[in-house]
């Protein structure tokens, strides 16, 4: 149980540093720096709570009643944080889109500023009618172009911490592995059975990377589907 508690308390840290950098970027006004971190944050949270009730269902199997109630406390104290989190990243996404729209007003406030000092000099017009065309027309392929990027952004933000909860579960599963092994070696089993053990921690991995590749394409073929309706 050891392993699922350093996981959640490793998982547990980490959202609390992504969750500062977010504090940080709505500080400093760039909300649209927080889109990858978002989605990141987004699949670490998911992943503390998948750890959570690995965690929860490993207590109750435990024999030792001392150790079940010091791992039962355990998990709640984790659910505790998993909550104020979650909440703290939903209170910090609401800020975020305030923030960009009270940009977005803004910046409207001075297009339109412009506009009606440009209307004011017979001069400047001829200049205005120049700019606003060329605002009609680079207007929708610069705003597909960024919807564009920042999709990508979030999706590559998404996949890096998919990446790393997948890395973080195969050290679990090789830790849980060894100790295995080194069960099966006190007991002293055949190797017949030892090597039964190892086909089907094999066929486990193989089941594995094909469900990853299968994800990633799946992503993938999301993030696409997404430029082509925007």
């Amino acid at each position: 149980m050891n392993i699922f508690y350093n996981q959640a308390l490793k998982q547990t840290q980490n959202l609390k540093k992504d969750l500062n950098l977010f504090q940080s970027f709505i500080t400093n006004n760039t909300p649209l720096a927080t889109i990858p971190l978002q989605g990141q944050i987004t699949v670490s949270l998911n992943s503390l709570f998948r750890t959570i009730n690995e965690y929860e269902a490993m207590s109750k199997k435990e024999m030792n009643i001392e150790k079940q109630e010091k791992a039962i406390s355990r998990v709640k104290n984790f659910k505790k944080q998993y909550s104020e989190l979650k909440e703290n990243f939903d209170d910090l996404k609401i800020k975020c889109k305030q923030i960009e729209h009270l940009n977005q007003k803004n910046e409207l406030l001075e297009r339109r500023v412009h506009t009606n000092v440009s209307s004011e000099n017979p001069y400047g017009r001829t200049e205005s009618k120049k700019l606003d065309e060329h605002e009609n027309y680079t207007g929708p392929t610069r705003d597909f172009l960024k919807t564009t990027d920042l999709k990508l952004d979030e999706f590559l933000g998404r996949g890096q911490a998919i990446l790393n909860d997948l890395i973080e579960q195969r050290i679990s599963v090789k830790e849980v592995q060894r100790k295995m092994y080194n069960v099966v070696n006190i007991l002293g089993l055949s190797k017949s059975t030892i090597r039964f053990i190892k086909r089907r921690v094999l066929q486990d991995k193989v089941k594995c990377l094909k469900l990853e590749r299968f994800y990633n394409l799946s992503r993938c073929l999301d993030f696409f589907n997404c430029i082509i309706n925007v």
